[in-house]
């Protein structure tokens, strides 16, 4: 016992920490703007940059067939239609997936970054159900983490 009456509880710590914990999924985009011609690229961000795309990322689930993407500056416009492909990686698995989407809208604030409300027009729904079932995975592996460290589990 502590000198506060409180318990000593002994935590299992190679039970409660495993590296996966600390691994998260990355996502990376490649698009082309099929309205403009142009591949949609992160402005240069020097050698310390991970991937040319960094900048290009998912930010929101919609509804069916539907998203919100970051995507830099000026790089896509409201009615613009848009080739993706998604390379997605887990600790457990990597899959890609392909799509095209509209520009539903976009909004911009003062940093480089726009964000683009997109609707898919074309992509496998088994493959984007994947997606959103991996981060509903994951979310829950996070949620479950944090319950063992506050000692609910």
């Amino acid at each position: 016992m502590f000198p506060n009456g409180r318990l000593l509880v002994k935590i299992e710590f190679m039970n409660l920490f495993e590296p996966t914990d600390y691994q998260s999924i990355t996502i990376h985009v490649k698009v082309k703007n099929l309205t403009s011609g142009l591949d949609i690229v992160a402005p240069s961000r020097g050698k310390d940059s991970n991937s040319e795309n960094d900048a290009i990322q998912l930010i929101e689930f919609q509804e069916k067939g539907a998203a919100v993407f970051g995507f830099p500056k000026n790089s896509c416009a409201s009615g613009h239609n848009l080739a993706m492909t998604l390379d997605v990686k887990n600790y457990k698995q990597q899959f890609k997936m392909s799509l095209t989407a509209k520009v539903l809208s976009v909004k911009s604030d003062q940093s480089e970054v726009s964000l683009a409300e997109l609707q898919f027009v074309q992509y496998c729904q088994d493959e984007w159900s994947r997606l959103i079932e991996l981060y509903s995975r994951r979310q829950q592996e996070i949620l479950v983490f944090f319950e063992a460290v506050k000692g609910e589990v």
